[in-house]
């Protein structure tokens, strides 16, 4: 008497049964319909934009039978940006009030309810830290870092308003929280208390680089600085930093070349260098689009990125996608993103740095080593890898 296959242990009509019943949940989960936030990459989109956007184009290119509902406000009839060529994707523009409006009252009165404006989704997924006033569905909320919490004087006040009226109201009604580094997950476990369970890590990813020259004349030499001049990024310590540079190399022939517009809680630039003597050295391109930006890393000495705070931090990853090396700074969480890919230094220590930028200057050995290093670390995060982990969130959340 032969051995029975363990298939064969279920009779036929069970296991009809159960591909029907597996058949039907995916039936069921292929005709949900999922919101997505777009509102951070309207304009001009700084990370979490640059996320939303990325998250958005990746899921389109992935393909499946799921369905989206791309919404934003859009009082002004400036359309979003976004070209996505898929009949599974639509776009849902809210013009019939501002959405600085609609923030004001979902703070103040705890309604109305997004999907009025929306549309019934089945899932909502919000990229930006809130969830706004909503009754029915399920929801997804990704927190990029908790420096409002942490250093509540770096925050601008409007925003420091929001979040502390609606940051615990969505946590409680997220059903998953998505976080972009495990720096930021355990700053939710320990300030909030909120459950690891509860909690997705899943990094950004890096674009591969363009090759477009940039529209304006770069000088012959310079360091790249990336980011949005607020307190937190430290610009002030790296021009301390470059001073201290200047004292010891008399012959210093590099500029510093700074991407990134003015923020707020923080003197511009330009004030900031001219105050400390070094109007000639600095020089400020405002705000780079992402389509541009790589034409300032490549020809780069290297990225310095002074950080004293980073849920994650995508410029040293964009640096190191076009071969150019990255000095960071060692607050959380950048080493846990750069890896031993980059010269790590002490935020608040103007001579460490000034080490940092006179050591890649003069060690070629030490930037040849740095790319090598760089090329390799960026294999690591990808967009893509990104879109698929966020996918399979959604359809467990659906099942």
């Amino acid at each position: 008497m032969g051995v029975r296959r363990r298939d064969n242990l279920l009779s036929y009509p069970v296991k009809r049964d159960l591909r029907r019943c597996e058949s039907g949940i995916f039936h069921k989960i292929a005709h949900m319909k999922t919101g997505i936030d777009i509102q951070a990459a309207i304009g001009r989109p700084t990370g979490v934009g640059r996320y939303a956007a990325s998250l958005v184009r990746e899921l389109a290119r992935i393909g499946g039978s799921e369905r989206y509902r791309l919404f934003y406000f859009d009082f002004m009839r400036r359309g979003c940006g976004l070209e996505i060529d898929d009949p599974r994707f639509e776009f849902t523009p809210i013009r019939f009030m501002p959405g600085r409006c609609y923030e004001a009252l979902s703070e103040n009165l705890g309604r109305p309810d997004i999907s009025l404006f929306t549309g019934r989704c089945d899932l909502y997924h919000f990229p930006n830290f809130i969830i706004p006033p909503l009754k029915r569905g399920k929801a997804v909320v990704t927190v990029h870092d908790l420096s409002f919490a942490r250093f509540p004087e770096y925050a601008e006040a409007r925003n420091l308003r929001r979040l502390r009226k609606r940051f615990l109201y969505s946590l409680e009604r997220a059903d998953t929280i998505i976080t972009i580094s495990e720096f930021s997950k355990r700053e939710l476990m320990e300030l909030y208390g909120v459950s690891p369970d509860r909690i997705n890590v899943i990094h950004l990813g890096v674009s591969a680089p363009g090759c477009a020259a940039f529209e304006k004349p770069l000088p012959a030499r310079y360091f790249l600085f990336v980011g949005t001049i607020e307190p937190r990024k430290n610009l002030g310590t790296l021009l301390d930093a470059w001073r201290i540079v200047k004292s010891r190399k008399p012959g210093w022939a590099f500029k510093l070349l700074i991407a990134g517009g003015h923020g707020w809680n923080c003197e511009p630039a330009e004030v900031q260098a001219r105050k400390k003597g070094l109007a000639g050295d600095v020089i400020m391109l405002d705000y780079v689009t992402h389509e541009n930006i790589s034409a300032l890393y490549r020809p780069a000495e290297a990225l310095i990125f002074p950080s004293v705070y980073e849920g994650f931090g995508l410029p040293p990853l964009e640096a190191m996608a076009c071969g150019t090396p990255v000095i960071a700074s060692t607050a959380p969480a950048i080493p846990e993103i750069v890896g031993d890919a980059a010269l790590l230094f002490d935020p608040y220590n103007h001579e460490e740095i000034a080490d940092a930028l006179v050591r890649i200057a003069e060690d070629r050995e030490l930037r040849a080593d740095l790319v090598r290093r760089g090329f390799e670390r960026v294999k690591l995060f990808g967009w893509r890898k990104t879109a698929e982990l966020t996918l399979e969130l959604y359809r467990k959340l659906l099942q």
